[in-house]
């Protein structure tokens, strides 16, 4: 019996146009995977490592200040010279401003090295490593009418990927569609 597979889906693929598009798609959503999976094997490598802070921990060196504004968030974070982060997993879009430092940003796009003024918008489900060559302060602005920095990290990051997935389950049935394309 052959598998079941949307005739619009199916037809659009058909063509040379199209699948050069759908080539791009899949190339971009494997990459944007294969990156995930690093960050996180990468995160967890750098819990084995002598001094190494997670989260919490390491907000005494690197402090982050929290201020609420008619509904909005805004939560500032500096960090000394040399330091590697790995970001938490965002929950909704927002913009990040680099107010001071001079940073590289590693994401599923590449490195970018960024100093200010510098912003840009991320998205929900964006996580990134950053390298901050010098002393380095970010600014996010982000709508909520919460008014605890705790449970605001709660609602605003995800533990790990799996979490995106859940909220997200698109996702997971895009990733099925593609093995089911490929077999």
């Amino acid at each position: 019996m052959s598998k079941s597979i949307n005739p619009y889906i199916s037809n659009s693929i058909a063509t040379a146009a199209n699948t050069e598009e759908y080539n791009k798609f899949l190339t971009a959503f494997n990459k944007e995977q294969e990156f995930k999976a690093k960050v996180t094997a990468f995160e967890q490598a750098l819990t084995t490592v002598d001094g190494c802070k997670v989260q919490d921990e390491s907000y005494a060196a690197m402090p982050v200040s929290h201020r609420f504004a008619d509904g909005l968030y805004i939560r500032e974070w500096e960090s000394p010279p040399d330091q590697i982060v790995v970001t938490e997993i965002h929950k909704v879009s927002n913009p990040i401003f680099l107010m001071e430092g001079d940073v590289t940003l590693l994401t599923e796009a590449g490195a970018e090295r960024v100093t200010p003024p510098w912003y840009t918008i991320t998205s929900a489900g964006t996580r990134r490593i950053l390298y901050t060559h010098t002393k380095t302060k970010f600014v996010t602005v982000t709508r909520s009418d919460h008014l605890d920095a705790t449970s605001l990290r709660e609602k605003l990051t995800y533990g790990d990927y799996s979490e995106v997935i859940k909220d997200f389950p698109e996702i997971k049935q895009i990733a099925k569609f593609i093995k089911a394309l490929e077999k």
